[in-house]
């Protein structure tokens, strides 16, 4: 982990991981952070075959409480990127600064499964919290095949002052986002949102594939629960784009943008091509 510790000020290093495969499992991380005042470092893994993340393990980017900086950016360069069992990618901000940005560029395929019990979901996720000032990291995502199963889900949220980031996904084959976690039913998705407390905006979503399968409560989603407009969605699907079922009785598989309850803005527009 590198850190600007509280009090410091200055720059943390980047962190640079090279190798045919990295496996991190039962609570590693990987971690660039700011207490101080100065950025956090950069966090590159390049790894020739397989990069695989379990049980709680992560890779994170923090700007934390009290703190003015900006968050490192995350780059993961491999064949294969797997996250399960609650493992995350994440950039976050607390303090004052923007979210570093992550970006994963996995030739064949990126799979998130699973979560942790009922703490955390397998995730890639760039959140704005409570009373933070700067503005969310952009997620991209380049794959040959993402399937995001068992409430996992890839998320950009605001909950703080700024606007949350933008989700782009480029998946030459398929993109699958199936089921929910069926100890919490927290639902398979990929959403950006602004929350209660945020006077900004939530980002946009973009999705293009061959096709697209969103089956037994799988979702996409754009919202806004304080002051401002959700994001717009548009999905380019080459062969097909396919919404089947429900989870139980509960929610149904979907392609949606919500302005919620006591909400001020304007609901995201929907595009499929």
């Amino acid at each position: 982990i590198n850190s600007v510790n509280p009090g410091a000020v200055g720059n943390a290093g980047d962190i640079q991981l090279n190798s045919g495969t990295l496996s991190a499992s039962n609570g590693a991380f990987i971690g660039s952070s700011t207490i101080g005042k100065g950025n956090a470092g950069n966090i590159s893994i390049n790894a020739r075959d397989n990069v695989s993340f379990d049980t709680d393990s992560n890779v994170r980017s923090n700007v934390f409480f009290d703190a003015v900086g900006k968050g490192g950016d995350i780059r993961v360069k491999a064949g294969t990127l797997s996250l399960t069992n609650g493992s995350q990618l994440s950039t976050n901000v607390l303090g004052t600064g923007n979210a570093g940005n992550i970006f994963v560029e996995a030739r064949d395929s990126v799979i998130l499964d699973g979560r942790n019990g009922n703490a955390f979901s397998s995730s890639i996720n760039s959140d704005l919290l409570t009373d933070a000032l700067g503005k969310g990291g952009d997620i991209q995502i380049v794959t040959g095949l993402l399937s995001i199963t068992n409430g996992a889900d890839i998320s950009a949220a605001t909950d703080g002052k700024g606007d949350a980031g933008n989700i782009t996904i480029n998946a030459r084959d398929k993109v699958t986002i199936n089921g929910f976690d069926t100890s919490s039913e927290f639902l398979s998705n990929i959403s950006t949102s602004g929350g209660s407390n945020s006077v900004d905006n939530g980002g946009d979503i973009r999705i293009v594939t061959g096709e697209l399968l969103l089956k037994a409560g799988g979702n996409i989603l754009t919202s806004n629960f304080g002051i401002g407009n959700a994001g717009n969605i548009f999905v380019e699907a080459r062969d097909s784009v396919i919404l089947d079922g429900r989870n139980g009785n509960a929610f149904s598989s979907s392609i949606k943008s919500d302005l919620l309850t006591d909400a001020l803005g304007k609901g995201g527009d929907i595009q499929i091509v």
